[in-house]
């Protein structure tokens, strides 16, 4: 890697004597922290905004505050000769009367009283600002960053290269690229690039499985692929690939969500791995985990919760989210610059192409309501393999399975078939984008949340979808007027009466307004698509009709499988309902 090294060697006299008391010499000590390499990181186009103490060492940038630069400065001293201090020597103070004595420990002793306080406001604030877009009174830091159609993953022994139509290993000696690169991605391992399947790209491919059949003799034998699960495996490989890959574009960022596919409403599902497989993120970037329990969905609660992340951060997992998470509380955080907030100190702002990407897990079944929270979420679905291990008292490490804890007990070998599991992972979402699954059950499972809420048993909602695809059609209340929304009620009431009122919660008013939803979220479905030219809220399609001088709510719900119906309905062929999805 060709990098160039904005540190010198130069030695420094930033000391001084008054009146035969030794001073630190501030210009002076500006100066020489500038000379090796100290200065501030800004991302705020303001001269004013928040900047970040660092240090380009032989390219690698190093993030320091005032008291670990106080600590290198008394480490420096420490290094020191002492006849470097002598008469003579490089580091010897004179003034107009001569030669001035200095003993190291002299040295050492001034900068141990002085405060970091001090040091931050007398001298670290003076340090010069860089910036990598170059803003007005900054100098512009180049950094050695992934692009559209590259990945550049850093090891200990050089650099891993990946296109859609390669994968290669350059040692430095040998890169061409310059630019800086933060300390915290550089991989702490030697790489030898290979194409052998580990045990880690087993896992996943396990963690996809489904039990499609059933076995007397060992309940690993009902696992195995179908269509659906390799959907999902590929749809995982590309999420996965695309999680490694630092580059960041505001009309491709997504969060990506691993879930459970057997989790249902009123019931979670977890144990299944996605957890384990997420968390792996951290061997390739720096990353910050926050806990999806604890996780404030508004921001007047949540104010610090991403107080660990940092300006090299590339990845931030939200683990385990609870149910009633909100997807809109991140997102800005998923399509524009991230404003990250500390206490007691300044906030800074992570530019939209820097940003780390976002990982979300859950063991529930979450409510997406419309178009805009579904299209910044790619949705991967794990099967229940490594559940049911839990579940017969057996361990991954089981050598039935995989034979050893993964990350835990992995030799150099181990470590290299993971890390190039990734590089062919990124390589299929260069090639292929996020690749989207087949479509499953889990979407018809989340719109039951958004119509019932979480406490739901699910049973409202197949009463609404039954209605619409059968009793709507066999009364033809998609034609004309269709139905008043209180007639609608008075039959559901009649149908179920333990859901309604005093037994039940269901009023009229939840009624409605989950009906809507439900049509909604069905892009199958239209509700009142009349008056689609004056919105798309439930107030702006309000159709009403008048009774006997009383006005009142009608819907008229259509689908895209109304004409089929009236062709069959004409045959008299009633099977066409069993046919309905």
């Amino acid at each position: 890697m060709k990098i160039q090294n904005t540190t010198t060697n130069e030695k420094c006299v930033f000391w001084k004597l008054k009146k035969d008391n030794l001073l630190l010499n501030y210009y002076q000590l500006r100066r020489f922290l500038t000379l090796q390499g100290f200065g501030q990181f800004t991302t705020y186009k303001l001269r004013t905004g928040s900047k970040q103490l660092f240090r380009k060492d032989s390219g690698v940038l190093k993030h320091h505050d005032a008291n670990t630069i106080k600590t290198w400065l008394r480490e420096w001293v420490q290094s020191i000769s002492q006849s470097d201090l002598d008469e003579g020597g490089s580091l010897a103070l004179s003034n107009r009367t001569g030669f001035q004595q200095i003993e190291k420990y002299e040295i050492l002793e001034v900068l141990q009283k002085m405060s970091p306080t001090n040091l931050n406001n007398l001298v670290l604030k003076d340090l010069p600002t860089y910036s990598t877009e170059g803003f007005n009174d900054t100098t512009k830091l180049k950094l050695f960053e992934d692009t559209k159609e590259e990945c550049h993953i850093r090891f200990n022994n050089g650099v891993v290269s990946i296109t859609k139509d390669e994968i290669k290993f350059v040692p430095y000696s040998q890169v061409k690229l310059e630019g800086a690169v933060w300390e915290s991605s550089i991989i702490n391992h030697t790489i030898e690039v290979n194409n052998h399947s580990g045990l880690f790209e087993k896992f996943c491919d396990l963690s996809m499985q489904r039990r499609i059949k059933e076995s007397e003799n060992d309940w690993i034998e009902e696992f195995d692929h179908n269509e659906e699960s390799l959907s999902q495996l590929n749809a995982f490989k590309c999420s996965y690939g695309y999680l490694v890959h630092t580059f960041n574009r505001a009309d491709l960022s997504k969060a990506i969500l691993f879930i459970d596919a057997e989790s249902d409403l009123g019931r979670k599902e977890g144990r299944n791995g996605k957890s384990l497989v997420m968390r792996s993120i951290e061997r390739y970037k720096d990353t910050c985990i926050q806990d999806g329990q604890r996780f404030q969905n508004t921001n007047s609660n949540g104010r610090f919760q991403f107080a660990n992340v940092t300006l090299d951060t590339k990845f931030i997992l939200i683990n385990d989210l609870k149910k009633d998470f909100r997807l809109d509380s991140l997102f800005n955080m998923i399509t524009d610059d991230i404003e990250i907030e500390k206490k007691k100190e300044n906030k800074f702002v992570i530019p939209q192409s820097r940003k780390p990407k976002l990982g979300l897990t859950t063991n529930y079944v979450l409510g997406l309501s419309d178009t805009s929270e579904k299209a910044r979420l790619h949705i991967v679905e794990f099967g229940s393999y490594w559940n049911q291990c839990e579940k017969s008292g057996e361990k991954p490490s089981d050598k039935k399975h995989l034979g050893k804890l993964l990350f835990t007990n992995f030799n150099s070998n181990d470590w290299n078939d993971f890390y190039n599991y990734g590089f062919r992972c990124v390589q299929l979402f260069l090639k292929n984008g996020l690749v989207k699954p087949m479509t499953s059950e889990y979407e018809t499972k989340q719109l039951r949340v958004v119509v019932e809420g979480t406490d739901g048993t699910g049973e409202v909602f197949d009463w609404m979808n039954n209605w619409i695809k059968t009793t709507r059609l066999e009364n033809e209340y998609h034609l004309n007027k269709g139905i008043s929304l209180e007639l609608l009620y008075e039959n559901f009431s009649e149908e179920n009466q333990n859901a309604v009122e005093p037994l039940g919660k269901w009023t009229r008013k939840l009624f409605d307004e989950a009906l809507f939803r439900l049509c909604d979220g069905k892009q199958e479905y239209e509700y009142n698509a009349h008056r689609s030219h004056k919105g798309r809220s439930k107030s702006q399609r309000r159709f009403q009709v008048k009774h006997d001088n009383l006005v009142k709510d009608h819907i008229v719900i259509t689908t895209k499988f109304d004409n089929d119906w009236s062709k069959l309905y004409r045959k008299n062929d009633l099977d066409y309902f069993a046919n309905l999805k």
